[in-house]
């Protein structure tokens, strides 16, 4: 009953002093441990990792990248880790020394390959850690953190940095793009003033074409003037006496007819002075049209063919770069597994030269031959050891002969070099016998030995000396146990023969197939050292060249090879481009033309036009040049063609000007004479008329010419718009162009390309962490584990040093036993309970919910109560062993997530009421675990203490009934 149970407790010390111990073992151990490891993540500073600084500066655009000092300047003011900027030699003598967790190294080239992402091949950034997890593996896992956020910061301050010197190239685009722009505002306006120029000419030529069809008209006008006066002057002729009377005033009229004719004779030779300039001037003009025009229309076709043709150009050179590439690829480039002709070329002839030299030229001295000697001398060899292993054959075989006969010694062992001495016999000794020539000679001894033994032992018995029969019986046994050994020793030896002659004699062979005789074995080896000997050395036998002639043609072959592909030496010993280099010239020239074909990338790595776009503008511009040159040249052709009749006329004209001026001072003279003396006035007459019948003559001509000269200024004229036309597009082109250049310029000096535009491209994005719930620190997220540990633990040592099974007296019931047993079990758990929860909250651990904190924490001291009790009374210490078993599953106890754990205690956990607690403390410490879990765990706990306490009656039962059953068979036995 409770109070025998507690008279039992106050009576025994013992057991106090384990309740108390018990009770403080919770918070003791939770204490300890948690103070231990309460906050190790803030105080990783202390953490030592040592940074080796190697890189060396360098240049990329203009601008000194300075990586690795950049990176040690920011450690320095970084305080998560422990960093010291150190020497190698320091960092290395520290790790070893164990001063070190990490050693963090910036190799020399590590600025020079973050300068190399313009180059053709970029050179990736590398630097390395070296840790020492020997030393403590969360600090390892500490650095590779580090480390790996250092990778970070390095990448994205390099990535700024390539920003930046691209923002810097844009600007310096924006300022290019300015320049041309400007240039083009020159073209524009030097193409405006063209036209402003060129717009006065249309209206020129119209009033020259005007000009001309006056002319015409008044040359019309004056060729009927001419044929009129010719008719006067014949009138004049007939009717001369009829003209004396009006001399006077044919005078007058004369007088002003060669006034007027002075004045047209100067116009018209103004006009026939000019004629040659014009003519010539329009000549040039067709002919420089006509091979403008016939120039376009080639330049067309051949650019429509090009055109055409382009694309195939583009994916020819495409093609051929891609092939070139993948040549350069396989021939080239030095490759560590000799992937590349190159790199195998070179490995295989270092492996020939090798093979010479290791088996050929004797590397190891004077005293040690080549392979090929070495094989022969190895053959020779192994011919005398099976000569060697058949004599010592025949001489074991002469042992087993079954004829007690001597053999001559000079006859078995003097041939084979053997003496007497070699066996251990006697000098002198002439023949050797077979085992059975002593086998004879020791059974007869044995039997003489014997035969005296028992007549002197029935000698010493009828003497009755007890002394000399004792002696006798030591003797005996001594000579017993010597003829024993002897037999035993000789039937070894015999065996050990008997094995040697077996071991050579033996035919058979072992699973693989090899030999098991030796003699059969070293025959085998002989042959085969033949065989490889021919092979090596005798070209006879063999029917090849042998070994050393065979790698010397190699070596030669390779050498010749190795030549052509990598050093640039022809068979003949003259200098030539190796392969290598001729790859690698073909794939940069292809390089190029593909840049400037396809890419739009000239030598110096400017971006401009590719071929394939300029080809395409070039034959868009000659399009339109080809659909307006004919019409330029036409015209041009028509005024050509009316140039010498225009020149022809205007050479009429001036002849017949020239003539009537030269005319109309005999015409005023003779009418002078006429008027002075009527008798010459016929004469006169008389060469008038001629005159006029000349010029007369001459009007058609001059008529014709005037005719042209107009058709010539009118087709002109009529060309004049296309030729506006022209000047006018190629007006408007150019603004277009210069508007784009600005637009562009503007646009690029508009983008707001700044060191944060830089920064922003190097880190475009940030995380921001939104906690659920809060953990305080390491300390509070062990908590839950080492809580339920410490409890479990002391509940296990308590119901170690407790009488659990102990009953109070003999006629207790099971119900009394129970309701013992747990009252005391119920108050130590509670008292642990609320011991552990009340001081932990103390200490300072952080509780959300302190009700529920009290909760779990009791109602799982009460459960492992319970179950251990229950072990504990059905299986005695046994039960003890089996719930420390269970604390051993529970494993990490949540410390790791569920899914990174072995699948066994993952599958294991969910039913031991440690993951249950654990889950409950969570709950109530940091308020993380999803109601449907604390629920569902707090139940299981329930479940667990009600169940134990159920199991515990029939567990209490079978004690009492082995108690009851003990005193009866006490009785009985009594």
């Amino acid at each position: 009953m409770l109070k025998s149970e507690l008279q039992h407790i106050i009576r025994n010390r013992g057991v106090i002093w384990l309740m108390v111990a018990t009770i403080l073992i919770p918070i003791t151990y939770s204490f300890f441990f948690l103070t231990s490891a309460w906050d190790p993540y803030g105080n990783t500073g202390k953490v030592p990792i040592a940074v080796v600084n190697l890189d060396e500066p360098t240049k990329l655009q203009g601008q000194t990248v300075n990586v690795g000092e950049q990176t040690v300047a920011k450690l320095r003011k970084d305080h998560q880790l422990g960093w010291h900027i150190t020497s190698a030699q320091e960092a290395a003598r520290g790790l070893k020394n164990n001063k070190y967790y990490a050693v963090i190294t910036f190799p020399r080239n590590f600025s020079r390959d973050a300068a190399t992402v313009l180059d053709k091949q970029p050179q990736q950034m590398h630097f390395t850690y070296k840790t020492n997890g020997s030393l403590n593996y969360i600090s390892e896992v500490m650095s590779q953190v580090g480390s790996d956020k250092l990778n970070s910061q390095i990448q994205a301050k390099v990535t700024q940095t390539y920003a930046q010197s691209f923002i810097d190239q844009m600007h310096g685009i924006g300022k290019q793009l300015g320049k041309a722009a400007d240039g083009s505002t020159q073209i524009s306006d030097g193409l405006g003033q063209m036209k402003a120029k060129t717009a006065a000419m249309p209206s020129g030529v119209q009033q020259l074409t005007a000009g001309s069809g006056q002319l015409a008209s008044g040359i019309n006008q004056y060729t009927d003037g001419v044929g009129r006066v010719a008719d006067g002057l014949g009138q004049l002729h007939a009717k001369t006496p009829e003209l004396a009377a009006g001399v006077g005033q044919l005078d007058d009229g004369i007088n002003q007819y060669t006034n007027g004719t002075d004045q047209v004779a100067d116009g018209i030779s103004l006009l026939y002075g000019n004629t040659p300039a014009l003519q010539s001037g329009i000549g040039q003009l067709a002919d420089g049209v006509n091979q403008y025009t016939g120039g376009t229309d080639q330049v067309a076709d051949g650019i429509q063919q090009i055109n055409a043709n382009a694309p195939q150009l583009t994916g020819g050179v495409q093609q051929l770069t891609d092939g070139i590439n993948q040549m350069y690829t396989s021939v080239v480039p030095e490759s560590s597994d000799n992937s590349t002709l190159s790199s195998g070329t070179k490995a295989l002839l270092t492996g020939i030269n090798d093979l010479d030299h290791y088996t050929i030229q004797a590397k190891l001295g004077d005293d040690q031959v080549n392979l090929p000697d070495g094989v022969a001398t190895l053959h020779n060899k192994m011919t005398k050891l099976l000569q060697a292993i058949s004599d010592q054959n025949t001489l074991i075989s002469s042992a087993f002969q079954t004829f007690d006969i001597g053999l001559p010694v000079a006859t078995i062992l003097t041939p084979k070099g053997i003496t007497t001495s070699d066996l251990g016999l006697p000098a002198g000794t002439d023949k050797v016998y077979p085992l059975i020539h002593f086998e004879k000679l020791q059974k007869t001894a044995t039997t003489t030995a014997d035969n005296d033994l028992a007549s002197l032992k029935a000698a010493v018995a009828k003497s009755g000396d007890a002394d000399a029969q004792a002696a006798l019986s030591k003797f005996e046994a001594s000579y017993t146990g010597a003829k024993d050994a002897k037999d035993t020793a000789y039937n070894t030896t015999k065996g050990y023969l008997s094995f040697a002659k077996n071991s050579i004699q033996r035919t058979d062979t072992d699973a693989v197939g090899d030999p098991k005789g030796l003699k059969v074995a070293i025959q085998k080896f002989a042959d085969n050292l033949e065989t490889m000997d021919n092979e090596l050395n005798h070209a006879d036998v063999s029917g090849h060249p042998t070994y050393a002639s065979a790698v010397s043609q190699l070596k030669d072959g390779l050498n010749k090879l190795n030549n052509a592909v990598n050093v640039g030496v022809a068979a003949d010993g003259s200098t030539t481009t190796s392969l290598t280099a001729g790859v690698t010239q073909l794939r940069d020239g292809l390089v190029k033309l593909n840049n400037a074909v396809n890419v739009g990338v000239d030598e110096q790595g400017h971006q401009t036009t590719s071929l394939a776009s300029a080809v395409t503008q070039l034959y868009d511009g000659t399009q339109q040049l080809h659909a307006n040159s004919a019409k330029l040249r036409d015209g041009a052709g028509q005024l050509n063609a009316a140039a010498p009749t225009l020149a022809s006329g205007v050479k009429q004209l001036y002849d017949g000007t020239q003539q009537l001026k030269a005319n109309s001072g005999k015409l005023r003279d003779g009418a002078d004479q006429l008027n002075a003396a009527v008798p010459t006035l016929r004469s006169g007459v008389q060469q008038l008329y001629d005159g006029s019948q000349l010029l007369n003559s001459n009007s058609p001509a001059l008529k014709s010419g005037a005719s042209q000269l107009a058709g010539g200024l009118s087709t002109l004229n009529a060309s004049l718009p296309t030729l506006m036309d022209g000047i006018n597009r190629l007006n408007d082109g150019s603004g277009q162009l210069t508007t784009g250049l600005k637009d562009g310029a503007l646009q690029i000096s508009q983008a707001h390309l700044t060191p944060l535009t830089a920064k922003m491209f190097a880190n475009p994005a940030t995380d921001k962490q939104i906690r659920f719930t809060k953990v305080a620190n390491y300390g509070a997220a062990l908590a839950p584990y080492v809580l339920a540990l410490a409890l479990f633990i002391a509940i296990i040592i308590f119901n170690f040093g407790y009488p659990m099974r102990r009953r109070n007296h003999r006629n207790e019931t099971v119900m009394q036993f129970l309701f013992s047993k747990l009252a005391v079990g119920t108050v130590v758990a509670v008292a642990m309970a609320i011991i552990e929860a009340t001081l932990i909250m103390l200490l300072g651990l952080p509780v959300a919910h302190v009700g529920a904190f009290y909760g779990i924490t009791i109602l799982f001291a009460l459960a492992a109560q319970y179950m251990t009790m229950l072990l504990n009374l059905a299986f005695n210490r046994v039960g003890i062993f089996i719930a420390l078993g269970l604390l051993t599953l529970s494993g990490s106890g949540g410390l790791f997530p569920a899914e990174t754990i072995n699948p066994l205690f993952e599958s294991i956990q969910q039913f031991l009421p440690m993951t249950h607690a654990i889950n409950g403390y969570r709950n109530a410490i940091t308020d993380g675990i999803s109601s449907t879990t604390v629920t569902t765990s707090t139940v299981i706990l329930i479940v667990v203490a009600i169940l134990s306490i159920a199991l515990m009656i029939p567990a209490i039962g079978y004690i009492i009934g082995k108690d009851e059953e003990s005193d009866t068979n006490d009785s009985n036995a009594e």
